[in-house]
């Protein structure tokens, strides 16, 4: 499956692009969700920082969403999501009417708040929550926990291991990784099927080639891979050429007054350094939307 950017949906600024070159770097004003997936499209809706929603097939997958602009880390208040799309998620409005399955890489509070997760829970009686055992113990220290308990699951209790779990359709293999910059703090890596389209999210992972060299990546390769900005503009590059190899990658992990220099930064550094990057998208607003779509 050979996945290239077919149309965003809201405001859109297309920044840079390399002609004659598989690399094209846009941006895309919103937080990355993937959403609204018809097969064979894919489509991906931005919700702050690394969270998305993904519709696929008739399937949606939530991941690294449910969080809120709190302490410890009020440095993100401004690539958290709105109070009123967090809302939104919790009452299940538009995109969010139904979703399948929610993925939490880990418990870091710009990633995942229990008490936004628990109430999201309560009012989405089909989704299955995939996290940590950090998460896991996070969510049932929430009075009430009973009552969503068989629908919280942490798979992966062995660093370095990994575990699969199918659900409405969707398969996921989780992976535990540590988290980058040394910090012994479990990180689940996802790498997602729905329906043929596959896609990567790295989390918050060890940034070294070796946390991801012995990932069992899918036989038909990754459609798209959600990676921190530092696997592109920083060392760390083979990741993503020579590893992971995704037909698209989507930067996450920045905040929204900075993400239009990022383009800018992706494109200088495609001119000083030529290399095989796939096509680069940066979202910079809140459910701002870009479709992905199969060639044969």
């Amino acid at each position: 499956m050979d996945t290239r950017p077919l149309e965003r949906r809201s405001q859109k600024r297309a920044m840079a692009a390399r002609l004659g070159s598989k690399t094209v770097v846009s941006m895309v004003l919103v937080a990355l969700v993937i959403v609204g997936c018809a097969a064979p499209t894919a489509e991906v809706t931005a919700i702050a920082n690394e969270g998305f929603l993904i519709r696929c097939a008739a399937r949606t997958v939530l991941i690294d969403a449910l969080f809120r602009a709190t302490a410890p880390y009020p440095e993100f208040f401004s690539q958290g999501p709105s109070e009123d799309l967090v809302r939104q998620m919790i009452a299940g409005e538009g995109f969010f009417s139904r979703v399948d399955l929610a993925l939490v890489t880990h418990s870091d509070g710009d990633h995942f708040h229990a008490g936004t997760a628990f109430e999201f829970l309560k009012n989405h009686p089909e989704t299955l929550l995939v996290g940590t055992a950090d998460v896991w113990e996070a969510l049932s220290s929430i009075e009430g926990f009973e009552a969503v308990a068989e629908r919280v699951k942490a798979p992966v209790r062995t660093h370095g291991s990994c575990e699969h779990i199918e659900h409405r359709g969707i398969d996921v293999s989780a992976c535990w990784v540590w988290h980058s910059g040394g910090r012994e703090v479990a990180n689940n890596i996802y790498i997602v099927d729905i329906d043929g389209f596959r896609f990567f999210h790295e989390g918050d992972a060890d940034r070294l080639p070796a946390t991801f060299a012995g990932l069992a990546l899918p036989e038909g390769g990754l459609d798209l891979a959600f990676v921190h900005d530092w696997f592109v503009l920083n060392d760390g590059r083979e990741v993503v050429t020579e590893i992971l190899r995704p037909k698209a990658v989507v930067l996450m992990h920045h905040r929204w007054e900075r993400a239009e220099e990022t383009p800018q930064r992706v494109e200088r550094l495609l001119v000083e350094e030529p290399s095989n990057l796939p096509p680069i998208n940066v979202l910079g607003s809140e459910l701002e939307s870009v479709t992905y779509f199969p060639h044969p």
